[in-house]
Parts: structure tokens; sequence; C-alpha cells
């Protein structure tokens, strides 16, 4: 079934693990697609803070491609180095992570910034490596296989380190944030598939709250979490991990939603299948503004006031009234206006790109 409005799941076992403070409200999301022209799918795995977008799409003849997308310009990538490459995960530097194919089936993995390739090669690999994930930092996490099986790694940029999930045959790692929060996907050798975050040498086990299988993706540099996640029915829906809560939300344009990445600024990429389509699509989504309160609740003109909330990342007027105010965001969860000059009573109002807020109660002006 889908799910238009964000439904929050409660489920606070990882609290401790995701230390980074977050103050959601229940988000709702304003979804649009993403589609690279003429192609036939879409998938878009990656978006940083200023909005580039990175991901895959296939043409007519079937064959993928890696893409970049700044603001409406799509930039087609290919490793001179393969015969097919494939884009993952994007930093706050636009550095754009991948892998791609050679002659025979396997291949490398790599780092594409400034239209420069870098390699991505585990040590001992004899079956590839794939880079899926790189934080603002710099460090790359993904897999690699050799004679014993497939196994995760992180690169710090000189060294190399194998991360093998517990009772896992096949290990991947493809998220990390500025803290080295690590998400990883892993199966064993009964074919069962698992989540987990991996956080100071510790293994956590993640599970989407009624999910018969939890797929994990990107962490933000706040502790969020993206997901995908399959119900008894065989349908896919997307996810997110924030404040030691689960929120489930899909495209209602269609089915079968995936959450690849949630930015800093609550932005949301991934695929959906449009209704009465036959071939998945890539899409964005907006965090729309809520306002939970806001105190002082009157005051004279020139007063502080703040405004407490969610999707306020990206807001770009505040209104006491009909009358703009200065404003300064300080969180996403919380910004701070000054009542202008002329206003008079009553509600506040937060507009950003997702839509706009207005406040229950008035703010009496005095």
């Amino acid at each position: 079934m889908l799910v238009s409005k964000t439904t929050k799941v409660l489920f606070l076992l990882l609290a401790g693990f995701l230390a980074v403070p977050t103050a959601w409200a229940q988000a709702s999301y304003k979804y649009t697609e993403v589609k690279v022209p003429r192609s036939e799918t879409t998938d878009v795995f990656g978006v940083n803070d200023s909005g580039v977008m990175s991901g895959n799409y296939t043409d007519s003849s079937g064959v993928s491609h890696c893409f970049m997308r700044v603001g409406s310009t799509v930039t087609t990538i290919t490793d001179p180095n393969g015969i097919g490459t494939n884009c993952y995960g994007i930093n706050s530097a636009g550095a754009i992570v991948g892998g791609y194919a050679l002659q025979g089936g396997f291949g490398n993995g790599f780092i594409y910034q400034n239209g420069v390739f870098t390699d991505v090669i585990v040590p001992g690999a004899t079956a590839g490596t794939t880079a899926y994930g790189i934080n603002d930092d710099g460090i790359v996490v993904g897999s690699f296989a050799d004679n014993v099986g497939q196994h995760g790694f992180i690169f710090d940029g000189s060294t190399y380190q194998t991360l093998d999930a517990p009772g896992a045959a096949v290990t991947l790692a493809v998220g990390i944030n500025t803290s080295n929060l690590i998400t990883l996907q892993s199966l064993n050798s009964s074919g069962f598939v698992s989540a987990w975050l991996l956080a100071g040498g510790n293994y956590t086990v993640l599970n989407v709250p009624n999910a018969v299988i939890t797929e994990v993706h990107a962490i933000n540099n706040r502790g969020e979490i993206a997901f995908g996640w399959v119900d008894t029915n065989n349908e896919l829906h997307g996810a997110i991990f924030a404040n030691g809560q689960y929120y489930v939300d899909d495209d209602p344009a269609g089915t079968n939603t995936s959450i690849d990445t949630i930015n800093d600024h609550n932005e949301i990429v991934g695929h959906y299948l449009p209704t009465g389509a036959s071939q998945a699509q890539g899409f964005k989504g907006l965090n729309t503004p809520s306002i939970l309160s806001f105190n002082p609740p009157s005051g004279p003109v020139g007063t502080p006031v703040t405004i407490m909330g969610a999707g306020f990342t990206q807001t770009t007027s505040v209104a006491f009234g009909s009358k703009a105010a200065a404003f300064t965001v300080i969180s996403d969860s919380e910004l701070t206006a000054t009542v202008p000059n002329k206003a008079k009573t009553g509600k506040i109002k937060v507009t950003t790109p997702a839509g706009s807020a207005t406040s229950k109660t008035s703010f009496v002006v005095n």
C-alpha cells in the first residue's frame, strides 16, 4: 500500500549509536521525477548538500551509463579504463564513486572528481572492486571479492581495511559519514539478507519494522540513514532512520520506492515505478516545512522569535501576517526571525522550495 504521508514508527534500539542530535517532526516530502533525457530508466543514488546528483541510466539499447546532474544539466560520465561505468555516492566536494567493468566481467572501483578518474582497487581482489560511498573527508567504502568471498572495505586514501559483517558470506559497505559511521549490507550462507550499522568497531543490525527484507543505503553527517525495504507482498518501500525512529515514505506517483540517499538538508533521492509504467525512474524529494512552536508568543516590533519545526534548511522567506521578516536558519528544525515593522497580530508563515507552513496560533504584536 502506498504511504503518501510519512508514517512514524518508533524504534529506539540505535539511539546510542546515532549520537548526532536531530529534531525531526513527522516528515513529508514533495516529490519530483528525475529522468535523464532519452533514457529508458533512471536511478539516482547520490545527492550532496549542493543538490548535485549522481546515478545511472539505461539508454534505448539497454546499455547502462553513469551521470552527474547539476541543476538541469546532465553530464554522462564514462571511465576510459572500462567498457561500462556505474556511479553511486557523491560528497560535498562533488567527488563521485562507482565502478567500471572490464572485458571478462569483473571491474574496478573509482573516484571521479573535476574530470579526473582515480582507480580504487583493493590489494588481493581477484574478482573486482566497487566503491559505493564517500564521505566529505574523501574516505571511501565499498566491496571487493577475493578467493575467500566478498567483503566490504574502507579506504582512507592510503590504507585499505577489510570489513566483514557477523556471519556474512557477502558484505557490501555502502555508506559512510564524517563520523565514520558505516552502513553495510550482508548475505549469509543461507541466503539471509541483513543490514548493519558499524560504529566504533561494533556491528548493530538495522531492521525496518514489518520488513521482510531491509536494504540499507547511505548515511548522512547527522546520522540519518536511507533505506529500501520489502513488505510481505513483495513490494518495495522507502524509509529513513533518524533520531532513534524509522520514518516510512513512498513516492505517491507510483509504487516500489527506494530511498537511496538523504543529504544534510533532508533532501532525498532514489527510484520508484511510476503508475502505469514498466520502467523505474529516479526522484528527488524535498522535506516540506512544518511549524511546531514559537517563542515568545508575543512582543513588540523588533522582538527576536525562535521558531521550531522541520524542513527549515532551505527557507526562502518568513512572514508575520503579511509582513516579511528578517530570519536566520539555525538548523533544519530551528530558525529565528525578527518581528518586522508594521507587523500586526497574525500567524507566522515559513516558505521553502517544497512549500509553506503556517503556525496554528497567532503571534501577538503589542
